[in-house]
């Protein structure tokens, strides 16, 4: 094992803006999942499981090893599991933190708006190939930000990198805790649909997969596909403007898939990009206060 050397990875500053969200979000998971152990006594297993994620990152190696930086490989890949373990973490959290079901007003909501159930009256336009091409572009959700953050890697910006992230990571973590709020299923686990949804090839058994992955319900308000593509748009359209284009078009295949596949109210969507644009500005303004204040540099503007 070799001693960091000044200037070197592991010699720096180890914490990165990440660091410092992921610290707040483990200490409100804390706080509220304390508050449920009255009605769910086996919650007890997150306690430790968050205090653990938030001591991983307080005491995450500061040394280098001869053939692996594990500080650096470590601040580089943590981020995606943190955030996929706090997600699955929510479906044991919400039930016993808030015991509202929102469904039912935002049906309303979406009524009032729309003067229509917007899910009943797509039924009109459910066609197989259009459910199987919406549902590919639902899951488009996925892998989307992975495609900007190979894009920002290979051309070897890593500022813009942890610029977006961090936006990205309020964002997600403000809907998490949206979450318990307004807590609820959408529409095709709510309420029964006359038309079913059918696909040509592959939509069955995918669909079935996500649900069996996804062990939170509780998802819905507002929409973090909607949210999370939109700041990822806002990440290719800053940092990786060559392909703007093909993502404001697979963006705005990910909004309408959300509503005609039956997994959100138009509300949740309408919400999801109100979110979005509130986490782009409390996310660039906490990039640069980090930048200033923690790291004492100037930030770097990506192309």
């Amino acid at each position: 094992m070799n001693r960091p050397e000044p200037g070197s990875a592991a010699g720096e500053r180890l914490t990165s803006p990440l660091d410092l969200l992921n610290l707040a979000m483990l200490a409100a998971l804390l706080v509220i999942t304390l508050f449920t152990l009255g009605e769910a006594p086996s919650n007890w297993s997150l306690l430790v499981a968050f205090a653990a994620m938030a001591g991983l990152l307080l005491l995450y190696p500061r040394t280098s090893f001869r053939r692996v930086d594990a500080p650096r490989r470590f601040r580089q890949g943590y981020p995606l599991a943190y955030t996929a373990v706090i997600f699955d973490s929510l479906g044991r959290v919400i039930p016993h933190v808030n015991h509202w079901r929102a469904d039912d007003f935002l049906m309303r909501v979406d009524r009032l708006l729309l003067g229509v159930d917007p899910t009943f009256y797509l039924q009109r336009f459910v066609w197989g190939a259009a459910v199987e091409v919406l549902f590919y572009a639902y899951l488009l959700y996925f892998f989307l930000p992975f495609l900007l953050l190979f894009g920002l890697w290979r051309a070897g910006k890593i500022e813009p990198i942890f610029n977006w992230a961090s936006i990205l990571i309020i964002a997600l973590y403000s809907n998490y805790l949206l979450y318990m709020v307004v807590p609820a299923m959408g529409p095709y686990l709510h309420v029964d649909h006359p038309v079913p949804l059918d696909g040509v090839l592959f939509y069955r058994p995918l669909r079935a997969g996500l649900r069996w992955l996804e062990s939170n319900s509780f998802d819905v308000f507002p929409s973090a596909h909607v949210n999370a593509a939109l700041v990822t748009l806002y990440g290719f359209a800053r940092f990786h403007r060559r392909h703007v284009g093909a993502a404001a078009v697979a963006v705005a295949a990910i909004a309408l898939s959300t509503v005609y596949l039956r997994y959100h109210y138009v509300i949740d969507v309408v919400a999801g990009a109100a979110l979005a644009g509130l986490s782009i500005w409390a996310g660039e303004r906490y990039y640069r206060w980090w930048v200033s204040r923690v790291r004492g540099a100037g930030p770097q503007e990506g192309g």
